[in-house]
Formats: C-alpha cells, sequence, structure tokens
C-alpha cells in the first residue's frame, strides 16, 4: 500500500495503530503520501485498558523513529477517558511528546468515550473488575450513544488544546472527533463550517 500511493498526487494514507512494530516500513519509499499515525491515551489509563498494545511511550519512541524516516506522523486521543487525575495522567503523555516529537505533525485528533448499550454490557460482563471505562457518568447524546456530559467533554477538549500549543505551538492541526458544532464551539471558539474549515486544514499538511 505504501509504494502505491506514494505515486499518488491527490490522495494520501493513513495507518493507526498502537503497536511499535514499525520495522518493515524503513526502507519503503513513501513519498511523504502514507501518514503513520498512533492511538494514544494517558500513561495510567493505557496501562490499565489497552491490553496486549504497546505502552504509550513504546508507541511515541516508534513514532519518532517514522518521523525520522520522512514519515508525516498524526496521534489520536480517542477515546480519551474521564477519571479522577485524569488531567496528570495525560499530563505524563504529554510530557513524553515534548521530549521525543517536533513540531511537524500532521494532526491530532480527540474525542471522548462513546459507546452503545451493546458495547456497554459487553464491557460489563468482561471487564467490570478492573476497568475504569464504566466509572464515569455515561448519557445517552444525539446520536444515541453513551457518552460524558457535555460540560465534562468540554473541559476535557480545552484542556487537550492548551497541552497542544504548551507542547508545541498553535499551528499543529486539530479536531473533534463525532462531536456537534456547539461543542466545537464551546471547546475550541470555531466550529468546522467556520473559516478555519477542516478539511482545508488538514490537506494543506499534505498537498
Amino acid at each position: 500500500l505504501i509504494p502505491f500511493f506514494a505515486q499518488k498526487s491527490n490522495i494520501a494514507l493513513e495507518l493507526k495503530t498502537k503497536t511499535n512494530n514499525i520495522q518493515n516500513l524503513e526502507n519503503l519509499k513513501h513519498n511523504r503520501r502514507t501518514i503513520i499515525s498512533w492511538s494514544l491515551n494517558g500513561t495510567d489509563a493505557s496501562r490499565k485498558e489497552e491490553l496486549k498494545t504497546s505502552t504509550i511511550e513504546e508507541r511515541i519512541l516508534a513514532a519518532q523513529q517514522c518521523q525520522a524516516w520522512g514519515y508525516p506522523i498524526a496521534f489520536h486521543f480517542d477515546p480519551m477517558l474521564f477519571f479522577p487525575n485524569w488531567k496528570e495522567d495525560y499530563n505524563r503523555t504529554f510530557e513524553l511528546l515534548k521530549k521525543h516529537i517536533y513540531g511537524d505533525i500532521a494532526w491530532i485528533s480527540i474525542g471522548s468515550l462513546r459507546l452503545n448499550q451493546g458495547l456497554k454490557n459487553t464491557i460489563q460482563s468482561r471487564f467490570s473488575k478492573n476497568s475504569l471505562l464504566l466509572d464515569g457518568e455515561l448519557f445517552p447524546e444525539y446520536d444515541g450513544k453513551l457518552r460524558y456530559l457535555r460540560p465534562v467533554r468540554i473541559q476535557m477538549y480545552r484542556f487537550m488544546q492548551e497541552k497542544i500549543k504548551e507542547t508545541w505551538s498553535d499551528k499543529i492541526p486539530y479536531y473533534l472527533c463525532m462531536e456537534p458544532p456547539e461543542v466545537w464551539q464551546n471547546s475550541f471558539g470555531w466550529t468546522p463550517n467556520s473559516d478555519n474549515n477542516l478539511d482545508h486544514i488538514l490537506q494543506s499538511k499534505l498537498f
């Protein structure tokens, strides 16, 4: 796939992962048409919830290596988890990012935990004794999925916006996943349909 997309001028491929198994990417001709992205979370939350995956630090070091190989990289904080000391936990992840990743990042997406009732039942039956996923209060939202209340989500998104700017700059594109315009506006002060058109922001990093 990567050599195929390297030959294209009007499309790009994003590969999203939670692994540090990247050795097979080293010598591929990519022409910066493939973005390698990592799903991230707080360090403690990841250790408890993301079973059998690479640690947050291992993922960030893998991103550092791909960046050295010339690949565009991206990060996805989705789903964010709301639990006691969540800010401290995400701060630890940003400390690792600041240490290892310079500011040439294609984009960062941000979203919060969302699940349907069937998934909630599965979590309760399989992981209820150890999981933090259902510790927060979850309520049906506009799309029928269970989510944290809007003020909680907005608080989380504003925190992430501040951390992104503090760690790199306000030039890193970031966006919300599956949120209505009202949450965008109250979190960031703009919506995807405003002058900060989301498609334009993301495409400007690639084309």
